[in-house]
């Protein structure tokens, strides 16, 4: 009681502030783990949106094979028939292509190892 009328809420003050260097490096701490989960967040979604990506031009050229073959019943010889066969085919042609292109430039990116956010 000898601190008088207003000694409290001054020692309580100082405590406050004596605390303030350790509340922020905690805080710098708490921002640093976050960004850095962030980041491992992303590098998980895009080693798998690199997997993913040489399988979804394969299913597009797929799509595009089978449209090809499952034209509706004209004549053959139409130029209408061939136009539909010209254009398929060239689209099969382009996602091969996409595919193959994906494969050579991503094929290994998905053998990195992407660390787990535990690991601290």
């Amino acid at each position: 009681m000898g601190r008088g009328k207003y000694g409290n809420i001054v020692h309580f003050s100082l405590l406050l502030v004596a605390d303030i260097p350790l509340l922020v490096v905690r805080l710098e701490w708490l921002h640093a783990c976050a960004a850095r989960d962030r980041w491992l967040e992303e590098l998980h979604l895009l080693k798998e949106e690199l997997r993913r990506l040489p399988l979804s031009f394969r299913a597009e050229k797929e799509a595009w094979n089978s449209k090809r073959e499952s034209l509706p019943d004209e004549n053959p010889h139409s130029h209408t028939y061939r136009g539909y066969q010209a254009y398929a085919r060239r689209q099969a042609r382009v996602y091969e292509s996409l595919e193959l292109e994906a494969s050579r430039n991503w094929g290994d990116a998905t053998t990195f190892n992407v660390p787990d956010a535990s690991d601290d």
